[in-house]
């Protein structure tokens, strides 16, 4: 595993992905940086953590078929319940997903893995 300096970039490449993401789905809360690239100042595996808060259960289909058609597929929660987990298909390329290492996660708002995430709640909706 390498761990790296923290880099300003993280930032720009969460953003980058967010955007594109952000245009592809219609049913979120928000998405969020977590993890220690998200931390200012911080050493950290240089893999983008990203989490789509969704409000409930209900809009997890509507944005699994989603993710799906931007060239993602569902990997199950890998055994942390209520944090969904999304690849990339290799099936597709796109510049910003395929060349950006980054993990996607999708939580209903409420859910326990959210809180671990979010010490002082969740964001408001963006």
């Amino acid at each position: 595993m390498v761990i790296e300096e923290f880099n300003t970039n993280w930032v720009k490449q969460f953003l980058q992905i967010k955007e594109v993401i952000s245009k592809n789905l219609r049913k979120i809360i928000t998405i969020e940086h977590v993890g220690s690239t998200s931390i200012d100042g911080m050493c950290a595996k240089p893999v983008i953590d990203i989490i789509i808060i969704i409000d409930n259960k209900d809009d997890f289909e509507i944005n699994k078929k989603e993710l799906e058609l931007i060239g993602y597929y569902h990997n199950g929660d890998q055994g942390v319940p209520g944090r969904e987990v999304f690849k990339r298909n290799k099936l597709s390329y796109h510049e910003i997903l395929d060349t950006i290492s980054h993990h996607l996660y999708v939580c209903s708002k409420g859910n326990d893995e959210l809180k671990r995430n979010f010490v002082q709640g969740l964001p408001e909706k963006t």
